[in-house]
């Protein structure tokens, strides 16, 4: 996908096939920790700023089901790796208190993305 202007401001962005990596972590949440929740993400997420490779990290969830996903990309495997050990588990002991069943984990390859803006 091209990068292209729409009304002067707003770009579209494509990332392919092998330069962004994902890890994907399937929850289920307390009824009453959703937004708990939320805060921590948030918090890791600004905490991750200038880490090495880090590029996003997003919260996904259903509010009637309490299903939901943590996506965080990483702008190379080697880096995506090294947060296993460090950043992935003390994000996950602070969200231990908001899960009603354990997450799991993937780690996959982002084969397309598209957004808008800069990054």
């Amino acid at each position: 996908m091209q990068a292209h202007e729409c009304g002067g401001t707003t770009t579209i962005n494509s990332s392919r096939r092998g330069t962004i990596y994902a890890r994907a972590v399937t929850i289920q949440l307390q009824s009453d920790k959703i937004d708990n929740a939320g805060e921590i993400v948030e918090e890791v997420a600004v905490s991750l700023q200038d880490n090495p490779g880090f590029h996003e990290a997003t919260l996904l969830a259903d509010t009637t089901t309490r299903h939901g996903q943590i996506i965080t990309l990483r702008h190379s495997e080697e880096a995506l790796r090294a947060s296993e050990t460090t950043v992935y588990q003390q994000a996950m002991a602070r969200l231990a208190a908001t899960f009603a069943a354990p997450p799991k984990r993937e780690i996959l390859n982002v084969i397309m993305r598209a957004h808008q803006g800069q990054n």
